[in-house]
C-alpha cells in the first residue's frame, strides 16, 4: 500500500549510506508515490551509492549527494548514519524543523536522547525512534497470545549474528565502534518491554571472546530475564521464551516470519507477508502518516529508545570490569595480532572516539599491542584502565 498523494513529503531525506541506508530507500520507493524525489546523503559512502543507484536503475528516483540538502517545506528525514552519527543528523533536522525517524539507537548516551527530545518539543517539532521489531506482525500475535498464559515468571531469550549473513540481498555486516549489548538492547528492550512492565535493572553481565558474545542478566521489577547475545556466531538465532503460569510460549523469528510455539507444543506460523506488509515498510508508513500531520504511533515513541539509553548506559561500569580484565589475559599470553576475539575487542576500544578506516585500525591495533603485551605491560595497562571506570 503506498502513501496517498495528499499525504506525501515533498521530499524525502535519508542519511546514511550503509547497507541500512539502502534497504530503507528501496522501501521508501515502493511506499511514495514517484513524484516525490529520495536524496541519499552520505560522505564516506557516496561512490558505493551511487554505482548501487545505477546498477538498479534508481539513478532517475535517487540522488546522492555529500552535503545536507536544503531544508524544504513538508520534507521528512530518515537517520540511518553509524551510531556516533545519529545524534548530530537529527539536531540538524530538528533546528530546520524537519520531521525526523531516528534508527535505533537514537543515540549513543541517554543524555544526547534527552537533548534531541527537548530540542523537539521547543520545536514543536516531530521526532520518532525507529524500533522495527516493534511493527512486526508476528510479535504483536505473540504478545496477544501470551495474554492466554497468566502472568509472567521468567524470560530467556537468544540474539545471534552469523559471521557472514545476507539480508535484503547484500552481505550484513555491524559497526565494530559499538559494543554488541549497545547495538542490540534497543531492538531487545523495546519488544521485552511490551511484555513485561515495570523498572528494568541488570543484575549481571559476562563476556566472552572480547565482547563478541554476552550473557546478561536483568529483572523487570520482580520477573528474571537473561539474554544471550553473540556475533560472529555459527548461525542467526532470534529466539524468545517466555515462562508463565501456564508454561512457556516460544517465538522464534530467526527467520520472518517467526513461529510460536504454545506451551501445549502446537506451533503458529503466520502466513508469508507480501513486501508492503513487512515490518519496516509498517514503520516507514506510520513515520510518514504522522511527518504528514496525522496522529504519532505509540510504537514510534522516542522515549522508547530513551529507556533503552538509560540501561546501556547503567551498564558501562559492569561491561569495562568484565572485558578489561578477558583483554589484558589476552595481553599477557601472547598480543597476537592475528587472534580473531583479540582483535574483535580492540577493534571496538580503539574506535571508542570515532571510527578508523582499516589501515588505521590495524596499525593502532599493531601499536596498542606492541606497547601493553607481556606480564608487566599487560597488568600495567588494565590497573590504569581499572583506576578510569
Amino acid at each position: 500500500m503506498t502513501v496517498s498523494p495528499a499525504s506525501a513529503p515533498s521530499h524525502v531525506v535519508v542519511i546514511g549510506g550503509g547497507r541500512w541506508a539502502r534497504v530503507i530507500a528501496t522501501v521508501l520507493l515502493e511506499l511514495l508515490p514517484a513524484h516525490v524525489p529520495i536524496t541519499i546523503q552520505t560522505v564516506r559512502g557516496r561512490a558505493g551509492m551511487l554505482e548501487w543507484a545505477q546498477r538498479q536503475g534508481l539513478s532517475g528516483r535517487i540522488s546522492v549527494v555529500t552535503e545536507r540538502p536544503a531544508p524544504a517545506d513538508r520534507m521528512a528525514v530518515i537517520v540511518a548514519n553509524a551510531a556516533a552519527d545519529h545524534a548530530e543528523a537529527a539536531r540538524w533536522a530538528l533546528a530546520h524543523r524537519l520531521p525526523v525517524l531516528v534508527e535505533k539507537p537514537v543515540t549513543t548516551r541517554a543524555d544526547d536522547t534527552a537533548a534531541l527530545m527537548a530540542l523537539a518539543q521547543a520545536n514543536d517539532t516531530l521526532l520518532c525512534a525507529g524500533h522495527v521489531f516493534l511493527f512486526a506482525g508476528y510479535f504483536r500475535e505473540f504478545v496477544e497470545r501470551l495474554q492466554t498464559g497468566g502472568s509472567v515468571t521468567a524470560l530467556h531469550l537468544r540474539w545471534s549474528d552469523a559471521a557472514t549473513e545476507t539480508r535484503h540481498g547484500e552481505a550484513k555486516s555491524y559497526d565494530a565502534s559499538v559494543s554488541i549489548h549497545a547495538d542490540w538492547l534497543p531492538h531487545i528492550l523495546s519488544m521485552l518491554g511490551t511484555v513485561l512492565a515495570g523498572t528494568t535493572a541488570i543484575t549481571g553481565l559476562a563476556v566472552a571472546r572480547g565482547g563478541a558474545s554476552e550473557a546478561l542478566a536483568l529483572r523487570f521489577d520482580n520477573v528474571p530475564a537473561t539474554i544471550e547475545l553473540e556475533r560472529n556466531a555459527c548461525e542467526r538465532v532470534r529466539r524468545l521464551e517466555v515462562m508463565t503460569e501456564r508454561g512457556p510460549f516460544v517465538l522464534d523469528f530467526s527467520s520472518e516470519p517467526g513461529t510460536t510455539i504454545a506451551p501445549d507444543g502446537s506451533r503458529s506460523i503466520p502466513a508469508q507477508w507480501s513486501s508492503a506488509d513487512r515490518p519496516l515498510a509498517t514503520m516507514l508508513r506510520a513515520f510518514l502518516a504522522a511527518a504528514a500531520g496525522g496522529p504519532q504511533d505509540a510504537r514510534l515513541a522516542v522515549a522508547i529508545g530513551y529507556q533503552a539509553n538509560l540501561v546501556i548506559d547503567s551498564m558501562s561500569g559492569l561491561y569495562q570490569q568484565a572485558v578489561l580484565p578477558w583483554t589484558a589475559e589476552k595481553l599477557r599470553v601472547s598480543g597476537d595480532l592475528n587472534d580473531a576475539d583479540l582483535r574483535y575487542r580492540l577493534a571496538e576500544q580503539l574506535q571508542a572516539d570515532g571510527r578508523l578506516d582499516p589501515a588505521e585500525l590495524d596499525a593502532e591495533m599493531a601499536r596498542f599491542i606492541g606497547q601493553n603485551s607481556g606480564e608487566s605491560a599487560s597488568r600495567a595497562w588494565l590497573r590504569r584502565r581499572l583506576e578510569e571506570i
